[in-house]
């Protein structure tokens, strides 16, 4: 056969490529290449069979296409198909890591997935194989790798056949029929998810070429490739077979070499091993080397075929290929006879377990002459086949054996096979073949080389190289070793031989020969798990060995679990310790991630382990477990329990779950801890206050598991605060903004010194759950419900309840924080009459409060707003009004007149300001009105002067708040421009004929005399005389003197209105009175404008000249 290539039937543009292919059909094994993978050790095995499975099993229902597929259909043909997610039927441990379910691609790759079952694989159909571990279906290569998790038993460029519709039977279908099908079933007590490809094919091959195998997952962590009969052909397609995995190396090329016909009717076991050397490259085989002695005369010539990655010849023990499984056959030419001997075994397999192969040449007797060996093998090497002696100490000149088989020296009589009295799960057996030359056993055989098999029934046994061994001439016996039971049983040993030997097989099993019967009585402990104890498990299921759970334990207080002894199929090893004592080490290590049992790391800081004795006297009554107890002083999230058997340290095991070990309750400690108010301590009378806004100390400490570090967030559904038309404990205020949003765990004092800070006035309480931990305990806040879910508790139930604490961390005890008052008072003014007066400079208030002037005596509104904060500059103050600062929590609070904001000088000008009382009821969510005024009292006048309006609480009951702050310009206090107004009217005189013009003035006192207010436009009144009906005006007659009888009369308005003065003026006119006379004439102004009269007079004229002038 030749050399074998691999090639890539599909371009980058999925263009198909059709190439001719040789169909034949063969029994024989081809040249199929292995390495070892870290974690991971293949080898061939008759222990695990092919299994039997139902035709009606359930098939894979193929949902995601990239090519040809109808899907969703079990039926139809479907090319590069995915899968949807399916379940394993149990937790399977993959690389060190627990998986519950799986899918596929149609190209032959199964993949492990942790998304929910029902949806889309996630994994890849690309049909390209690459060498492993590959980034064909995501993830990168490290170290570390994030590979899809998958194995690989043919990944190729697979296709499914279409099957009769609606019939799920894999049975009398058409021969050509694929199916995909998956069974779970039960052996030895083991579950195991069968997947099986039925007539897979090659795609665009013609004739077809089919692909049978088995993928095995057993419970117990081992994984089978089984494989029925393949097809071979000339010129193989890329094939790749191996598995890979996230981690230090990821995947391994275990058969590299395309020839899947070299697979036929063979099992490969993968084991986990996570002490395995990483892959080694794949050597090349530089040549192959046939030893023997030069010449035959036994009837039996043995010879030993190796492959060799050297040059050398002999080939140096280090270059003896043992990484790969080479199938190879020797042939034989020369004359007659020669070139027909039998050759037993007729092919074999140059493999890591027997990396040397023994064959038997038997010539017919009389054969004479030169035999020239040929080695055929479908892996070539680079040179040409090479010879040597025995020993392979000194090469031959060529591959020729003298034959002169005149006389052949007789076989052994029988073979016996020696071994111990009984056999456990557990260990390595040694076994002796023992070759006789007689029946009674009494003279050894050591005539020659001999050959055989020994084999296995019943109860399964594995072997290296399927049994074949090899007995030296000169020697009458060879150790077989090591050989491993899976399970408990009775296994029936015998030898074969080519050809048969006279005599049967016989056994030595620790002394007695009456049978071949070998028993395995013991079953050994495979692993350890850490469950709950059943007293304190939710169900049966939680201690169960195989499903047990271990639940949030609490920093400080002492838990106990239960550590199991477990067989291979996860149940309980009853029989543990019932030979000897055995103590068991148990730590609590590192749970996170997925490393490997023995690469974790102790927790930090470290839990000391303990010793626990299972003693042989205890045993019936423990059966394989026993309860131990932990006290840990620190908090751990992530937590697995560890058990190793002190008598054999290579079983460590660790627990199926990871659990957490919380931290007791939160306490909130702060220096704003204020009592709850109460009949004997009524809301707003608590001396201890704080300013809204400003620092105080709020902590988050656990009285254990002090290394708790994790954030506590607020969960302000948990706030309220006090009521203020309350006087005891009530919810209903408005709830402000309390900082910092979150808290450290156990944070040093230093740390949090004056870290919080709370934005409204009177108390805030702070519930159950306020700062809140839910992601501590994450591993067990899971659908098992390992803690208690939305709880705070750090207290067990009592019992028989399920014995588990609150998921949360947080504080279980409200704390009550107050009493806060406003930092301080900002006045405002809400309106002012007047626009400041041209060649004025009136005070400037920041928004809301407005600017301008008003006349002195006249009242005005100012604001009075409790605020929180600080103000950080004059012009940008940081604040926001205390909705709170109402009913209770105010307080009655007093005006005052300065010359400045946060000036020191009162009452400017000499003025007084009136109405300055601000009563506590009359704050509404935090702002108070008033109307206060301020002046002088006549005849005294006020210049135009600044006066700015402060507040203050007042000192009996009250808390010093204050519109005035330490630093004067960071004080917010309204400010307006005042001086003293008046109201003229100017006299007029005209025709009593003829109505007359009345110029109205409002003026103000510049301190020096009166000019027009020009900037009012404000000032209102009725020009409608006083005695007007039905409506009343402003413009009042006095003192008249004719105009009619009685005196006065005639005087009238022409149309009287209510109107505004218009820059400080507004003129009305007296209609004709056809009279002669005069009249006073004023207007009823307010107090803050008196009014200046003026006398009009009818019956004057004018001079009727224009202009005079007088010459002297």
């Amino acid at each position: 056969m030749g050399e074998i290539m691999e090639l890539n039937f599909r371009s980058a543009g999925a263009v198909r490529t059709l190439v001719a292919w040789l169909l034949g059909l063969s029994l024989a094994l081809g040249s199929v290449t292995t390495v070892y993978a870290i974690g991971y050790t293949p080898s061939i095995t008759t222990a695990y069979p092919q299994l039997t499975v139902n035709p009606s099993a359930t098939q894979v229902n193929w949902t995601v296409s990239t090519a040809t597929c109808n899907v969703p259909s079990r039926y139809n043909v479907c090319d590069d198909g995915k899968s949807d997610i399916m379940s394993i039927g149990f937790n399977f441990t993959f690389a060190g890591v627990v998986y519950n379910k799986w899918s596929m691609s149609t190209n032959g790759v199964i993949f492990f997935e942790t998304a929910a079952a029902g949806g889309n694989s996630t994994g890849d159909t690309d049909y390209t194989t690459t060498a492993l571990p590959t980034t064909a279906f995501g993830g990168v290569i490290g170290p570390p790798s994030t590979v899809k998790a998958a194995l690989m038993p043919f990944w190729a460029d697979l296709q499914k056949n279409a099957s009769v519709a609606g019939a799920n039977n894999s049975a009398g279908q058409p021969a050509n029929a694929s199916f995909y099908q998956y069974e779970m079933q039960t052996v030895s007590g083991k579950q195991v998810l069968v997947v099986q490809l039925k007539n897979a094919v090659y795609w665009n091959t013609s004739p077809q070429l089919y692909v049978n195998l088995q993928v095995q997952l057993w419970s117990t962590g081992e994984i089978v490739y089984s494989y029925g009969a393949m097809q071979v052909m000339t010129t193989n397609p890329a094939l790749r077979i191996g598995l890979q995995y996230p981690g230090a190396v990821g995947g391994c090329n275990t058969l590299a070499n395309n020839q899947s016909t070299s697979l036929s009717n063979q099992s490969y076991l993968y084991t986990w091993d996570a002490a395995a050397a990483a892959c080694p490259p794949l050597p090349t085989v530089n040549h192959y080397e046939i030893r023997h002695d030069g010449a035959s005369t036994l009837c039996a010539e043995p010879v030993t075929v190796l492959a060799c990655s050297s040059g050398t010849t002999p080939c140096p023990s280090a270059s003896i290929i043992n990484t790969q499984i080479i199938n190879v056959s020797v042939a034989v030419t020369g004359a007659g006879s020669l070139a027909t001997p039998n050759i037993n075994p007729a092919s074999s397999n140059i493999e890591p377990a027997a990396p040397s192969q023994a064959i038997n040449i038997t010539w017919a007797s009389g054969s004479s002459g030169a035999a020239t060996f040929v080695l055929n093998t479908t892996l070539s090497a680079t040179n040409a086949l090479q010879c040597t002696n025995v020993a392979g100490t000194a090469a031959y000149a060529n591959c020729r054996m003298t034959v002169a088989n005149t006389a052949c020296i007789a076989p052994p009589h029988h073979y016996e096979i020696q071994g111990p009295a009984s056999g456990t799960t557990c260990a390595n057996h040694t076994f002796t073949i023992k070759a006789w030359a007689n029946a009674a056993q009494t003279t050894a055989y050591t005539a020659g080389v001999t050959t055989g098999t020994l084999t296995a029934s019943g109860n399964p046994a594995s072997m290296p190289s399927l049994g074949a061994f090899t007995i030296a001439s000169g020697s009458s016996t060879v150790d077989i070793t090591p050989i491993t039971f899976p399970s408990i049983g009775t296994t029936t040993f015998s030898t074969t031989a080519t050809p048969a030997l006279a005599g049967a097989t016989t056994c030595n099993f620790g002394g007695s020969t009456s049978s071949c019967a070998f028993t395995v009585a013991v079953g050994c402990v495979a692993d350890f798990n850490c469950v709950e104890t059943s007293a304190n498990a939710a169900n049966t299921a939680d201690s169960n060995a195989s499903t047990g759970k271990l639940y949030t334990k609490l920093a400080g207080t002492a838990f106990t679990f239960d550590v199991v002894a477990r067989k291979a199929d996860g149940s309980v090893l009853t029989t543990y310790a019932s030979e000897a004592d055995k103590s068991v080490t148990v730590e609590l290590v590192d749970g996170a991630g997925a490393t490997v049992c023995a690469s974790r790391v102790a927790l930090v800081p470290a839990v000391n382990s303990q010793t626990l004795t299972f003693a042989k006297t205890g045993q019936s009554s423990d059966l394989g477990r026993k309860s131990i107890s932990f006290t840990a002083a620190n908090a751990y999230q992530n937590v697995r329990c560890r058990a190793t058997d002190a008598t054999s340290t290579s079983t460590k095991s660790c627990s199926s779950d990871n659990f957490a070990i919380r931290p007791s309750a939160v306490t909130l400690v702060t220096t704003a801890n204020a009592p709850v108010p109460s009949v004997s301590n009524p809301t707003g009378t608590a001396t201890t206050i704080f300013k809204a806004g400003g620092n105080f100390t709020l902590r988050a400490t656990t009285s254990a598991g002090t290394n708790y570090a994790g954030t506590l967030d607020q969960d302000t559904d948990q706030f309220t605060s006090q009521d203020p038309t309350q006087t005891t404990k009530a919810n209903g205020g408005t709830t402000g903004t309390l900082t910092p949003a979150s808290l450290t765990g156990n944070a040093t004092a230093a740390a949090t010194a004056a870290n919080a800070t709370y934005t409204e006035v009177g108390y805030l309480y702070l519930g159950t759950g306020a700062f809140a931990d839910t992601s501590y305990t994450a591993v067990d806040n899971n659908a098992n419900h390992d803690c208690i879910q939305n709880s705070f508790s750090d207290a067990l139930p009592a019992l028989p309840a399920a014995q588990k604490y609150g998921c949360n961390i947080g504080n279980t005890t409200e704390v009550s924080l107050g009493r806060f008052i406003p930092d301080r008072f900002e006045t405002a003014v809400s309106a002012a009459p007047i626009g400041c007066p041209g060649g004025l400079t009136c005070p400037a208030n920041p928004a809301p409060s407005v600017n301008g002037f008003v006349y002195a005596n006249q009242p005005l509104t100012v604001q009075v707003i409790a605020k929180n904060t600080t103000v950080t500059n004059a012009t940008t103050p940081t604040t926001n009004t205390t909705q709170n600062y109402r009913s209770n929590f105010a307080k009655a609070t007093t005006l005052s007149a300065w010359s400045a904001k946060g000036g020191a000088t009162a009452n400017p000008g000499g003025g007084t300001l009136a109405n300055t009382a601000v009563a506590s009821e009359a704050f509404i969510k935090g702002v108070a009105s008033v109307t206060p005024s301020y002046g002088t009292t006549l005849p005294t006048l006020l210049a135009p002067t600044d006066v700015y309006f402060r507040a203050a609480e007042n000192a009996a009951g009250g808390d010093g708040v204050t519109s005035l702050q330490t630093t004067a310009a960071n004080s917010v206090e309204a400010g307006l421009k005042l001086a003293s107004g008046r109201f003229k009217i100017d006299n007029a005189y005209g025709s009593e004929r003829l109505a007359l013009p009345i110029v109205t003035t409002v003026q103000y006192y510049t301190g020096a005399t009166w000019v027009t207010s020009l900037t009012d436009n404000a000032t209102t009144y009725n020009s409608a005389l006083t005695t007007a009906t039905p409506t009343p005006g402003n413009v009042l007659l006095a003192s008249a003197v004719g105009l009619g009888a009685p005196a006065g009369s005639a005087v009238a308005v022409v149309g009287p209105a209510s109107a505004a003065v218009v820059s400080g003026v507004r003129t009305f006119r007296l209609a004709a009175p056809m009279s002669s006379g005069k009249v006073n004439i004023s207007v009823n102004t307010p107090i803050y404008l008196p009014s200046v009269s003026g006398l009009a007079t009818f019956g004057v004229f004018r001079s009727p000249l224009i202009y005079r002038r007088e010459n002297y």
